[in-house]
């Protein structure tokens, strides 16, 4: 007797046709993956030189509503990422920036950002204390938090981690400028606080006794 071939799968022939035939980059898997929860890049997903004038819709296919995970190290996003990134991302818990030198000091949040527990701006060498302020008001479910090789972090910022992320537990501040003085702060309201990391900051005494 004969049986009849199965349908065909156009799903799957599509499928192949994407990914052996397009560019494989963040916008591709955008478009077949809306429900996509992490996303990792080595490229720019910005053209350089558009660092005024953005708007929500440039970041479209670098990052998805439904993501929790965001590694843009070492990419073109600049302070309007920043300005979007709580509306765009709003389940985001890891957001990784290292070394991007479009976000500066100026950079800030346009809306509250209560899912996002680490951040690292590590190397990002034009961020400051304004725009850490703004940071830890919009982001008061920080767990970690990595600001090494920020060389405009100063004690202002410990002050203000220390007055509105009572979760952190993790911070790396090293080569920033931070002193005694907001450490002691820092350990006193910040319970939770498990590990910090001081390499080379030259204001930090070499021992400290404990806040009464």
């Amino acid at each position: 007797s004969y049986a009849p071939s199965s349908p065909v799968n156009l799903n799957l022939i599509f499928s192949f046709f994407f990914f052996f035939f397009l560019p494989k980059s963040i916008t591709n898997s955008a478009f077949f993956c809306p429900s996509i929860s992490s996303s990792s890049s080595n490229v720019s997903p910005l053209p350089r030189g558009k660092e005024k004038g953005e708007s929500a819709a440039s970041f479209e296919g670098v990052v998805y509503p439904s993501m929790d995970h965001a590694d843009l190290s070492e990419t073109a996003v600049t302070d309007e990422f920043i300005l979007h990134a709580s509306t765009l991302c709003p389940s985001l818990r890891y957001l990784e920036l290292r070394n991007c030198s479009g976000i500066t000091n100026k950079a800030r949040m346009k809306a509250s950002f209560p899912s996002l527990q680490h951040l690292s701006l590590s190397e990002c060498g034009k961020v400051g204390d304004e725009f850490i302020a703004d940071i830890a008001c919009r982001c008061p479910s920080l767990r970690s938090i990595s600001l090494a090789l920020c060389p405009n972090i100063t004690s202002h910022s410990l002050i203000s981690i220390a007055s509105h992320c009572l979760l952190i537990e993790s911070l790396d501040l090293s080569y920033c400028k931070v002193e005694d003085e907001a450490l002691i702060r820092l350990a006193a309201s910040c319970s939770h606080l498990r590990s910090i990391k001081l390499a080379y900051c030259r204001s930090v005494r070499k021992s400290h006794s404990p806040p009464p």
